[in-house]
This record gives structure tokens, sequence and C-alpha cells, in this order.
């Protein structure tokens, strides 16, 4: 992808902000630093596509912490996000109904992130993983 289709499908298909994960996306004000398109950030983090091999990777702009693989490309990476606010939103009806849909549907979320960037989860060193963790062990 070019810098403009990454820039236009970030500004068409994700939102500028999604709280619960502390992500900020930029839209058609995506920076160019190297061979990274700053998407967005989580806080403290850049959220980029490497321009050698189309995957995202979570940089600190500061270079103190470790790049870690955040997908493969960033259509796995915009499929992967609606799948957790999507999921996300299902967790808090199942919540408020009984704590035994809810414990079934929490162990469904890894299977189906992984049909969609198997790269993307296991091991410390994956931006995603530590997100689906703490929701697999929210409340036990």
């Amino acid at each position: 992808m070019n810098i403009n289709e990454i820039r236009t499908a970030v500004e068409n298909r994700l939102p500028a902000n999604y709280e619960p994960l502390l992500l900020s996306f930029y839209g058609s004000n995506a920076m160019v630093k190297d061979n990274f398109v700053i998407i967005g950030d989580d806080s403290a983090i850049d959220i980029s596509v490497d321009t050698r091999d189309n995957c995202l990777y979570a940089v600190d702009p500061e270079g103190k912490l470790p790049v870690r693989f955040v997908n493969s490309g960033l259509e796995q990476f915009i499929r992967f996000f609606n799948a957790w606010k999507e999921f996300s939103d299902r967790l808090d009806r199942a919540r408020a109904m009984d704590e035994v849909s809810y414990r079934k549907l929490k162990m469904t979320l890894r299977p189906e992130l992984t049909a969609i960037d198997e790269r993307a989860l296991g091991g410390v060193e994956k931006w995603w993983e530590p997100a689906v963790e703490q929701l697999e062990e929210e409340d036990e």
C-alpha cells in the first residue's frame, strides 16, 4: 500500500478514538517517519505501518522500548480492531445476563482473533497479547 492508500483506509475505516484501548487514529494526517507511516497511537506508543513489509508495529517514539508486532497488514489490523470492538460489546451484554454465558464468551475471543491474523497473538512481543490476556483474566 502506498501512503495515500494507508491514510484513506485509516480515515474511512477506523474511528478517531477508541478509549477502551487508549487508541487515537490520525486518518489523513498519518505521518511518515523513516520507513513507517504512523497511523495512530495508544497514548504513548506509535502504531505504524512499515512500508517495507506492510506489517503494523508498535514503535516507541523515544526508542526506549522494543518494537512490538501488531498485525500482518492494515487490513488485518482493521478487521482485528473491529472484531475486538464487537466482542467487547457482546461481552458487556453477556456480563449483564449471567456469569456462565460471560465466562464462555470470554474464551471465544482468542480463536476469533487468531482466525483473522494468527501472527498477532502469542508472546509479550505482540502488541495485542496483553489486552487479550487481561480480558481473559478479568473477573477471575
